[in-house]
């Protein structure tokens, strides 16, 4: 960690923390919640009305840490998922992962964080041993399965591709 990062997490220690807490419970990565902010920003302040004042109001309560009912909400989330007591697959660059690697699990499978994620031979039953998927860049399946079943698992998928 660079220096200058590692000075403005102790300056801002409690803050860091509560939003980390965040990211965390929304699937994400802190450096991406904090990525998603100008993009937010921008998109709701194109029009400066009512929209840009929310979008000033949002960043506004970025930089100050989110609220209490907010920060209860992602704790209350963070306790769910592990309180669903699923297997946590998370920040892998490229997975590729069979229905026998999906079945086996001794719990159903959360895929988190993952760039390329490839389910080379999904059936339904694979399909319901898998919890969620979430933040995925690109997630390849196969054109068997359901997709509607799928998708309904799935947050923040960037690209989906149907192999043959």
């Amino acid at each position: 960690m660079s220096r200058e990062n590692n000075s403005l997490n102790e300056g801002h220690s409690e803050l860091y923390e509560r939003n980390k807490k965040l990211a965390k419970g929304y699937g994400k990565m802190i450096n991406d919640l904090i990525n998603d902010m100008p993009r937010a920003m921008m998109t709701f302040s194109s029009d400066m009305g009512e929209k840009g004042l929310k979008a000033m109001s949002l960043v506004k309560s970025f930089i100050d840490g989110y609220t209490k009912k907010e920060e209860n909400e992602a704790n209350q989330k963070l306790t769910n998922e592990t309180a669903k007591d699923v297997l946590i697959i998370s920040d892998i660059e490229e997975l590729h992962i069979s229905k026998e690697d999906i079945t086996t699990a001794s719990k159903p499978v959360s895929f988190r964080n993952i760039k390329r994620l490839v389910l080379e031979d999904l059936d339904l039953n694979a399909l319901n041993n898998i919890d969620s998927i979430i933040n995925v860049e690109e997630l390849v399946i196969p054109q068997s399965i359901n997709k509607v079943l799928l998708l309904q698992k799935c947050k923040s998928i960037k690209k989906v591709i149907v192999s043959k």
